[in-house]
């Protein structure tokens, strides 16, 4: 039972209409109530104005006590109408139009009223006239008595002075308290069965989706059903607003007892008690406590704000679309003015499972980890200090963060804390270093510990802190103490893929923001939520272990020998809940109850599924799945012992955790006090029958069919003579009549008190059930996570199968250097296409490092080179790989510099993107690395282009060592090259037509250089006109001849520049030049070989 007014010393002898005042809190509901759901989804249909016609209505019949209008209402108009909208705070016009738009609008249900009603309705437009709006309201300013004018003005709050509350009723002090902390967050205010939306929110609801807007007291409201919460939150997120649940913390019942309980503690005067009914004024003391401290002394329904929701700070998974992290960033910068590079401090939050990732980054000049941080997390919120970010960052971030990601800025220090602050408010809730060992608080974990010495990464965990300490969510996420160090980079641990790679690769997300055609959609075939999230980690973090990568490839192989395995676990996985997200709602104590059984029950399937698996697979059989399951933690005790404490009441639409019998004290105290009224409330029965000499079946208990008070009314005939002194009739029919006496009205109560005891027991029970699953929650969550990663490797199993042949088990090769050979190779988005041409690719090993790949323009380049990225990486996920052949070597990091494109927020042209990227792979890259460059130089003149291309080339090959792949259209380059043991020239073949300028690309990669570019012919294929292709030849041709006259003219010697560059760089190692070495022993003798090698091949030459 939800109610709001609070009883007097009277039972109401009618039950208020829906329709009265929504200021007061007199109306009542019961969860019982047939009527009332019904009357809810009329009124869930009522409040949208965009409906076809006037909305149906029950006949009513009048009684003689209902006043008529002096003239008649208006016809229905077929048009869509509303009530005209009350003007913003900033409007000055019109106090007497609006309460004439709002009499008008009114008029027809005025029918209705009776005369008492309507004085009250006029008395409402007479206040109206004279306060329109709240003062505070005209020109808003924020708690600091900031204007929005004003640079540090905070959107989140809103100033009201004390002497603003002492016109206020009691709901309006308690909404306004509320609200003045959070102006920029839609409230909905739970009252009865339907939370309402109050001035500038309302407004908001009637703009965004056509709420019928009702005008109050200087409040305007619009309203939803309580079971439609959930939908309509989701909406305002969706459309980009915060949104706050206010909700009832007590029923009308409990206020009276609660005010009851308080006063018998005071011994103040017939006035201060007086004073205390009428309503406290709020002092200036009050002012400066939070949102939810409850006004001594203001008589109304306690209401607290429950949660505040934001996209990047969703805890409970039914507002979320996806299964995917749900991650809101802080972020704090440092620039080193002698420099101008960037470090950061990072701080990650997945608030729906309550996870922490803590990081500091040292940054180079294009920002490579902070841009791979966020191409691998792909935020909703980021929160950032003001005037903290750079230039240079600010431009990065708004170029690859999702257009709907939301941008807050906070005060700083004062709102993103310093690292002292940080700590001190830590220790209110883990145990410091500087705290004494018998402090009883848990040890600050070890994530923090590790980052305390890094200024930056507190603040920016001081930053989020303070956000979720806004959202009131602080306690709740600070003490799951799930906090890890988070590495973009994951140096010595996996295969490094930065930001660019992600992005070129299509690793997450295609080029058009979706997931369509990446390797996540293609491989990522999870059962489970949380199975799901951890794949999207062994995606960006490919192994480099040759041992972990192959445990994990003997796991896919027992899986695919076991099929029966795969397929039983896919069917009890399906059915899972979020565990993971779940389990972090059970510790802040806001789990439904619905959603708690649904927990328990799947963690006792869990084990049931897990004992079936166990005895399935064999250790003969199936050596690494077997290991998983025998690493499972037996939950079965801890479900048991769950089980065991409590049962489910379900009735209609209801749902009940109640204790078993005798299993909480509490409960069953209250539940004993019940049965003794209930007791005596039939002795009276048979009393009162005896003494009116009625029979057994001519007196009874009423209950009104909506509850709440209107509880065992004594109904006898009518013909029942009943003496007025003693009885006063409530209610009655034709045939009955129901009457209450003094005794009876007090066992009533004392019923109504015992079981609103009884429902304060059983949420007390409830709240104990929660704290008793989560003193166990490490062995959740450990449960949670051997599900997770047996869900990934049946996915890796699952998508392995279902790739076409050829296919094959990739065999690692633990070497110093890397190296890759594939036979048959294809793209894995293509697998299923007969039509796809496969080709070998081999670099290392017997072969030269580097492939100098020419061909024309859709000739399949780009293809080739992202279709060998994702073998590599599939291969050291411990997927099969689309090939007959697949032999390698594991490499550490992939680097990519493709594609033509400008960075517009950057303030980059193409050839500065291009010069950016390249310059980190020639930094960085090394013997296991494997590189894509394509078409470097292009933005650039043809000469400049060339000269920086040729000289990269010759650095990867000659010094930086790594496997890769240097696509290019100048021609020159596959002739100064031709030497080099290092560089393997190749080629996309093609058949060409010269006569009718026809291009067959044959997608085939072969051996040698391509003849041209062909790119008069795909001018031709692309319907450019013939006398514009003919020019074009012409011109090439003289082009080409002038080129090759130039070069012939400058060159002073018959070996190339970069022949003459490798015999200088032996000179000067031999005379231990400084310019020669290197840090890395071993790459310095690899280098040093090579350039022995080619300086050797020149000599033949």
């Amino acid at each position: 039972m939800i109610s709001q007014k609070p009883l007097q010393s009277k039972l109401p002898a009618k039950r208020k209409s829906l329709q009265n005042d929504s200021d007061s809190d007199d109306f009542m509901l019961d969860l019982d109530d047939d009527v009332m759901m019904e009357a809810a989804d009329e009124y869930e249909a009522s409040v949208m104005s965009d409906s076809p016609g006037p909305p149906l209505a029950k006949s009513v019949k009048r009684s003689k006590g209902f006043a008529q209008p002096a003239k008649s209402a208006p016809k229905p108009s077929t048009s869509l109408s509303r009530p005209p909208p009350r003007p913003f705070a900033s409007s000055s016009k019109g106090g007497s139009r609006a309460a004439s738009d709002r009499s008008d609008s009114r008029a027809g249900s005025d029918v209705f009223l009776t005369l008492a009603e309507l004085r009250k309705e006029e008395d409402k437009d007479a206040k109206k006239e004279g306060g329109e709006v709240f003062p505070f309201l005209k020109k808003p300013r924020d708690a600091q008595g900031r204007y929005e004018d004003d640079p540090d003005y905070d959107k989140r709050t809103l100033l009201i002075e004390e002497h603003h509350f002492k016109d206020m009723t009691p709901f309006e002090k308690q909404f306004w308290w509320i609200k003045r902390w959070y102006y920029d967050t839609v409230l909905f205010f739970q009252k009865g069965y339907f939370y309402e939306l109050y001035e500038n929110d309302a407004e908001i609801g009637h703009r965004e989706f056509d709420l019928k807007l009702t005008s109050r007291v200087k409040m305007k409201m619009v309203g939803v059903p309580e079971q439609q919460f959930e939908i309509w939150a989701a909406k305002f997120l969706a459309a980009g607003y915060k949104v706050g649940r206010v909700d009832q913390k007590e029923t009308a019942i409990g206020m009276d007892m609660r005010t009851q309980k308080d006063a018998s503690k005071k011994t103040a005067s017939t006035e201060t008690n007086a004073k205390a009914v009428k309503g406290k004024e709020v002092t200036g003391r009050d002012l400066l406590r939070g949102p939810n401290h409850h006004l001594d002394g203001v008589k109304i329904v306690q209401r607290e704000l429950s949660e505040v929701f934001t996209n990047g700070t969703i805890v409970d998974g039914a507002y979320l679309a996806s299964d995917e992290s749900n991650h809101c960033v802080a972020l704090k910068e440092s620039v080193d003015p002698s420099t101008g590079l960037s470090n950061f401090g990072v701080c990650i939050l997945d608030a729906s499972t309550g996870v922490f990732d803590l990081a500091y980054l040292e940054d180079d000049i294009v920002n490579t980890n902070l841009e791979t941080l966020f191409r691998q997390i792909r935020p909703k919120e980021l929160l950032y200090a003001k005037s903290n970010l750079s230039v240079n960052t600010q431009r990065l971030l708004r170029a690859i963060l999702p257009a709907s990601t939301l941008w807050e800025s906070f005060q700083n220090v004062d709102q993103f804390y310093t690292r002292d602050e940080t700590l001190r408010r830590l220790a209110e809730t883990y145990q410091l270093a500087s705290d004494p060992d018998n402090s009883g608080k848990p040890i600050l974990p070890e994530a923090i510990q590790a980052m305390s010495h890094r200024p930056l990464a507190m603040e920016a965990f001081g930053g989020m802190m303070y956000y979720i300490e806004t959202m009131n969510l602080g306690n709740d996420l600070l003490t799951q103490k799930n906090f890890n160090v988070y590495d973009p980079i994951r140096q010595g641990k996996s295969m490094i893929l930065d930001g660019h790679t992600l992005n070129h690769m299509e690793v997450l997300t295609n080029n058009e923001g979706g997931e369509e055609g990446t390797l996540l959609a293609l491989l990522q075939q999870c059962s489970s939520p949380f199975g799901k999230r951890l794949f999207r980690h062994w995606l960006i973090a490919p192994l480099r272990d040759v041992k972990m990568i192959n445990d994990r490839l003997d796991a896919v192989d027992e899986l695919l020998a076991n099929p029966g395995v795969m397929g039983d676990f896919t069917l009890f996985a399906k059915k899972l809940p979020d565990l993971e997200r779940m389990v972090s709602r059970i510790h802040a104590g806001a789990l439904k109850q619905r959603d708690f059984d649904k927990v328990v029950a799947a963690f006792s399937n869990i084990k049931e599924a897990m004992d079936r698996l166990s005895t399935t697979i064999t250790p003969q059989d199936a050596r690494t799945v077997h290991g998983i399951l025998r690493a499972f933690p037996d939950i079965g005790p801890h479900v048991r012992k769950l089980e065991k404490k409590y049962t489910v009441k379900t009735e209609k639409s209801t749902f009940e955790i109640i204790p078993q019998e005798r299993a909480d004290e509490d409960c069953s105290a209250a539940q004993d006090e019940i049965d003794t009224i209930k007791t005596d409330l039939e002795e009276f029965r048979e009393k009162t029958r005896r003494s009116l000499g009625l029979s057994s079946d001519a007196i009874k208990f009423w209950h009104s069919a909506q509850g709440g008070r209107e509880i065992y009314q004594l109904e006898v005939p009518s013909s029942t003579k009943m003496s007025s002194d003693r009885w006063i009739k409530q209610s009655g029919t034709q045939k009955v009549s129901r009457y209450y006496s003094e005794d009876l009205k007090r066992l009533v109560r004392e019923l109504l008190e015992a079981q609103e005891k009884l429902s304060t027991a059983k949420q007390g029970f409830y709240g104990r059930l929660m704290a008793e699953f989560d003193q166990d929650r490490d062995l959740w969550l450990k449960a949670i996570k051997l599900l997770a990663e047996l869900d990934c490797l049946i996915s890796l199993a699952r998508a392995s199968h279902n790739m076409d042949e050829p296919k094959c088990r990739p065999t690692f090769v633990d070497s110093p250097v890397a190296f890759i050979d594939f036979e048959d190779l294809r793209h894995p988005s293509m697998c299923l296409r007969s039509d796809f041409i496969p080709n070998n690719v081999q670099l290392g090993g017997n072969v030269p490092r580097t492939t100098l790949l020419t061909g024309p323009n859709m000739a399949g380049k780009s293809t080739l080179l992202r279709m060998t990225a994702a073998g590599i990486i599939m291969a050291q996920m411990g997927c099969y790989v689309p090939a007959s052949k697949a032999v390698l070597s594991p490499v550490d990091k992939i680097q990519t510099r493709m594609g033509a494109y400008d960075n517009m927020f950057a303030a980059a042209s193409t050839f500065k993107v291009e010069l950016d990227e390249c310059a980190r792979i020639l930094r960085e890259a090394g013997p296991r690395s494997f590189v894509i460059l394509d078409e470097l130089g292009r933005g650039t003149s043809t000469f400049d282009g060339m000269a920086i291309a040729g000289a990269v080339l010759h650095h990867l090959a000659t010094h930086t060592l790594p496997l890769g792949f240097f696509a290019t259209h100048y021609g020159s380059l596959t002739d100064d090259y031709t030497y080099h043991p290092n560089i393997r020239r190749m080629h996309m073949k093609t058949h060409v037509d010269d006569e009718q300028h026809q291009v067959v690309f044959l997608y085939k990669l072969v051996p040698g250089v391509a003849e041209s570019s062909h790119g008069t012919h795909v001018a031709t294929m692309a319907g450019v006109p013939s006398a514009v292709v003919s020019r074009a030849d012409q011109v090439s041709a003289e082009f080409f001849e002038a080129f090759k006259a130039k070069l012939a003219t400058r060159r002073q010697s018959s070996l190339s520049v970069e022949a003459r560059s490798d015999i200088a760089w032996l000179i000067k190692l031999a005379l231990n030049d400084s310019e020669t070495q290197t840090g890395n022993a071993e790459q310095a003798q690899f280098e040093m070989d090579m350039v022995r090698a080619a300086s050797d091949k020149i000599v033949e030459i």
